[in-house]
């Protein structure tokens, strides 16, 4: 099985090989044509190829930045779709607005320098995409890389 990232504007970005394990499930290390890393961004199109055919999949933008010190998470997804955010000792739920736009309020939980956390969204047909940071007293979060789930 192979998988092809490709940016927005349909360039090659990068690739990966493996095989798919019992459970249907497959772990890539996508790089680029030098063999160096490559990152998952929104816009992007993943292009799983395997025996019988190939499969696209739009990876949709998602952001979060949590402060530490107002507690509160915000960002960017899908318009309409339920996100959920999990920090180490709890997990929220929030439907994102029609601009695309959500919030949710942690000030209660008191988030720690250097938490983890991730959000992620889950579309129609079982598609999910998550996003992990760690807590930043001064800058407000660190970013990873997305991971990007395929369902239905």
């Amino acid at each position: 099985m192979t998988v092809t990232l490709r940016d927005a504007e349909g360039g090659f970005k990068g690739s990966g090989v493996d095989m798919v394990w019992p459970g249907s499930w497959f772990y890539v290390d996508l790089a680029d044509a030098q063999s160096e890393p490559v990152t998952v961004t929104g816009g992007d199109e993943i292009i799983v190829t395997a025996t019988g055919g190939a499969m696209t999949y739009s990876v949709p933008s998602l952001t979060a930045v949590l402060y530490q010190q107002t507690g509160l998470l915000t960002g960017n997804a899908p318009a309409g779709l339920w996100l959920s955010a999990a920090l180490d000792r709890a997990k929220r739920q929030v439907q994102v607005g029609p601009d695309g736009t959500f919030s949710l309020d942690w000030s209660d939980y008191s988030p720690s320098f250097g938490e983890h956390g991730n959000i992620w969204v889950t579309d129609d047909l079982g598609n999910e995409v998550r996003l992990y940071f760690t807590v930043s007293y001064h800058y407000g979060y660190n970013i990873f890389l997305p991971l990007v789930n395929r369902g239905g």
